[in-house]
């Protein structure tokens, strides 16, 4: 075989390897529903390796909590001074987050949509050493997304960071085919998930069992039904279809908005109303997730207004 053949082969070998490579993306991923949000390219990944994370605003634990990261979700990392990282979440959000808490083996992501993966749907789930019996390797909480590589019986497979596996029930998960989203549930699921709540404490920035704030509450409720609500209560306003309750009565799974205060210049908190009068906040002032009358003076000084999401 001659020379310039060798070298053709070559070359053609090196082109079609390159082919089988797939870049990290903003539509690629373990995020929600199989996507990162923020329509740019990643280009430094990291997997989260604890259960729930907090994301401050400054590079100190005394800072803003902006949000949480989740087990086994992407971020995007943007720098690292000392023991901290800046990252971008799946939700777009920006912060600092503990580095000891990120590891750069992503074999846990599904980066080209084509396994399928469960989302947990209860408050907490065991994530096992093996099935039913094994030891506990993690706990989890809604909202977590894993890669299925096998099923026995009740039981899921699942990939795990660091090149690990576990094994997690079917009870508490929603099964997701490979390169497809959540699909679309109903007002009537989307508040019996947010029901599940009820009683959590309240936590500024949370949005977990752990702990919750009323726009987390929102969110997460919101992805487990089909629905992608941004992470931010001003973005969150601006979704679905306004309501005008003059004219027309709020339902079940309506979003309903208010102020910090009379003078009704921000957005501070959001509820998810359970019928047509009352409706479930995670507030501050309750110190917990419970559900108020919408009638009461308190929330008729500080409305805002009521969207339709579903």
């Amino acid at each position: 075989m001659s020379k310039k053949v060798i070298f053709m082969i070559l070359i053609l070998t090196m082109a079609f390897s390159g082919c089988g490579k797939k870049e990290k993306s903003a539509n690629s991923g373990a995020g929600f529903s199989g996507t990162f949000t923020t329509g740019k390219a990643w280009n430094n990944i990291g997997v989260i390796t604890e259960t729930i994370v907090d994301l401050f605003k400054e590079a100190t634990v005394q800072s803003e909590k902006v949000t949480q990261v989740l087990y086994n979700q992407p971020v995007n990392i943007i720098e690292t001074k000392e023991s901290w990282s800046k990252v971008e979440a799946v939700d777009g959000l920006q912060g600092w987050i503990k580095t000891r808490y990120i590891t750069s083996e992503t074999s846990s992501l599904d980066e080209d949509n084509s396994e399928p993966r469960i989302i947990v749907t209860v408050r907490k789930a065991n994530v096992l050493s093996q099935v039913a019996n094994g030891s506990l390797i993690k706990d989890v909480v809604m909202g977590t997304e894993f890669s299925v590589i096998n099923s026995v019986q009740d039981w899921y497979e699942i990939a795990l960071p660091d090149d690990k596996t576990g094994w997690i029930s079917e009870n508490g998960t929603i099964h997701i085919d490979a390169g497809k989203k959540v699909e679309k549930t109903s007002a009537q699921s989307f508040v019996a998930t947010a029901l599940k709540f009820k009683g959590t404490v309240f936590l500024q920035g949370g949005i977990s069992a752990w702990g919750i704030d009323s726009a987390g509450l929102a969110y997460i409720c919101s992805r487990i039904n089909g629905i992608e609500l941004p992470r931010s209560i001003d973005k969150q306003y601006k979704m679905g279809r306004a309501i005008d309750i003059s004219k027309e009565k709020p339902i079940a799974g309506d979003l309903v908005f208010f102020s910090s205060n009379e003078h009704r210049k921000d957005i501070s908190m959001v509820g998810i109303f359970v019928n047509n009068t009352q409706f479930l906040l995670a507030s501050k002032t309750d110190y917990s997730v419970a559900v108020h009358e919408s009638e009461e003076d308190y929330f008729k000084q500080r409305f805002i207004g009521v969207s339709r999401i579903f």
